[in-house]
């Protein structure tokens, strides 16, 4: 969390009202409403980041991110993403409840 305040708080202080952002299209990891809600969570909890529209059909989520100025960043931000979708599925598992039987 300490980071990311650093990091909103550099690209307002150093680029003011040219501060750009970009929306990240990013491969969803799970199936799972309570595992992709905490992954949700833990996005929008970090400064410069949103989770905008999350299609479970595709298994695509889109965020907004806070900086990238080109590609470089704009894939920075896409591998930020996943990463985080590994350590909470590495938390939580992959949320797949197992079948009741009869």
């Amino acid at each position: 969390m300490v980071v990311s305040a650093v990091e909103v708080s550099w690209q307002v202080l150093r680029h003011g009202r040219d501060a750009r952002g970009a929306i990240v299209a990013v491969p969803l990891m799970t199936a799972s409403d309570r595992v992709v809600a905490v992954m949700a969570s833990a996005v929008s909890l970090s400064p410069g980041t949103m989770v905008l529209q999350i299609d479970q059909e595709a298994g695509v989520w889109y965020v907004y991110a806070l900086g990238p100025r080109d590609r470089a960043g704009v894939e920075r931000a896409r591998r930020r993403t996943l990463s985080l979708q590994q350590r909470v599925l590495a938390a939580l598992g992959s949320g797949a409840l197992p079948e009741e039987g009869p």
